[in-house]
């Protein structure tokens, strides 16, 4: 019995090393940085998603009409116009600069350019490793930006996720539509 006993402790020993070191790698226990500043303005050309549709098959199917066009960008975005309620992305798609946004002026439905404007918002900066740390921002950076707000007596609009290839970073930008 002693023997079983040992080695079921390893076991679960074993499990719950793996599953710590699973959080570490998807970032679950990265530091959120947030700050009150201007960002904007973005050019972005974007496509509408659906309740059931992948946003980033969505932004891949994108990405492949603006290489054809050659034009390359490493900033992708995703709007959630409900971040602390249904928190669905319904909008994704990819910052361009305002040189490109005029060369695909023309761009066919379904994808359109949008502008989003400079205003001042919350942002939040967390780490872009890997495709785990968009599951891990879903869950840790929105509750600080949600713990943020109540603490700041903000209340939150729309939500921008820009994700940056060049800094490997995720910039949350949570529109706040009052004080």
């Amino acid at each position: 019995m002693r023997r079983f006993l040992i080695g079921l402790g390893k076991f679960l020993l074993a499990i719950v090393i793996i599953a710590v070191s699973f959080l570490w790698y998807a970032g679950f226990f990265n530091p959120v940085y947030i700050s009150e500043k201007s960002s904007g303005p973005y050019e972005a050309v974007i496509i509408e998603t659906g309740v059931f549709d992948d946003p980033a098959e969505e932004r891949n199917k994108l990405f492949k009409i603006l290489f054809d066009e050659d034009i390359v960008t490493n900033e992708a975005v995703a709007i959630t116009p409900d971040p602390f309620g249904q928190n669905l992305i319904r909008q994704t798609g990819w910052i361009l600069t305002p040189a490109q946004a005029q060369e695909i002026a023309d761009i066919p439905p379904p994808y359109k350019l949008i502008t989003i404007p400079r205003q001042e918002r919350v942002v939040a900066d967390f780490d872009y490793n890997n495709s785990f740390n968009i599951m891990a921002g879903a869950y840790v950076v929105y509750r600080s930006l949600k713990n943020y707000c109540n603490r700041e007596s903000l209340k939150p609009g729309e939500m921008y996720e820009i994700y940056n290839d060049k800094q490997s970073r995720i910039f949350y930008h949570l529109n706040i539509s009052q004080r």
